[in-house]
């Protein structure tokens, strides 16, 4: 079975993230839903992750972001328009007040229910993007956004150049069979395949999007890339679908 990475960006363990290798760079207000997330921990690590609104006070992302070496953050912060000036701010997660939730069933080494919600300090006026309801079929195309490294994630020396993220980058990505990523192992998450773009560390909670009856989605976050032997590049996202009846009942409003 192939390696299998989670994204998170973790600063001062590794160089500071940037963007999706081989993405796209987005204007500010092309997904103003997205979100970069920065955690500390109690040992002083800071991780950085992506994330997506789903209502106007919570914040969906990778439950490995939310639980790196197996603590909690003691700070979370969710910054909007991450970059732009001056739309560009930032809301504070009241951690110690049950604003950071993770999926009871996260499992990191069979990358089950990684998934989590983040309760926002206050609400916010940017309107969230909705749920999918269906997985992408095979053969579809979906949508990979985040605020991770720029480099090619097969190589740690190139993986993240200098500098901090300071934009929004998106890929495409073709959904294929779930056998093709040999570490998927149950419907809690699907494979994706480009031959030159892929997700890399600091992208891990990041919107993976695909229209659905004619609206844009959420179907899925993204979660870890296999490393080889597998081949380049495959991505794995955790189902949005599968895990809907959780995270709506995180909260109301979604």
């Amino acid at each position: 079975m192939a390696v299998v990475l989670v994204l998170a960006g973790l600063l001062g363990v590794a160089p500071p993230a940037q963007a999706i290798y081989n993405g796209t760079i987005l204007s500010p207000n092309k997904y103003p839903w997205a979100v970069r997330i920065q955690l500390v921990y109690p040992d002083g690590a800071v991780a950085t992750c992506s994330g997506a609104l789903i209502s106007s006070y919570a914040v969906v992302t990778a439950a490995h972001c939310l639980h790196y070496n197996g603590g909690t953050p003691r700070t979370a912060d969710v910054t909007f328009h991450y970059g732009s000036h001056p739309g560009q701010f930032t809301v504070p997660v009241p951690v110690s007040q049950g604003g950071l939730i993770v999926h009871p069933g996260f499992n990191e080494s069979l990358l089950r229910d990684d998934v989590g919600v983040l309760h926002l300090a206050h609400p916010v006026a940017e309107a969230p993007i909705p749920l999918a309801t269906v997985n992408p079929p095979a053969n579809t195309s979906v949508v990979l956004a985040g605020y991770g490294c720029l480099g090619d994630p097969f190589l740690s020396h190139q993986s993240c150049p200098l500098g901090l993220p300071a934009s929004l980058a998106a890929m495409s990505a073709r959904v294929v069979a779930s056998g093709s990523c040999s570490s998927i192992t149950g419907e809690w998450s699907f494979c994706t395949f480009s031959r030159a773009k892929s997700a890399n560390h600091g992208d891990s909670g990041g919107p993976v999007l695909r229209t659905e009856n004619g609206v844009l989605k959420l179907v899925g976050i993204i979660s870890a890339y296999e490393d080889p032997p597998a081949a380049k590049y495959l991505d794995l996202s955790t189902s949005i679908p599968y895990e809907s009846s959780w995270i709506r009942a995180t909260h109301s409003g979604v």
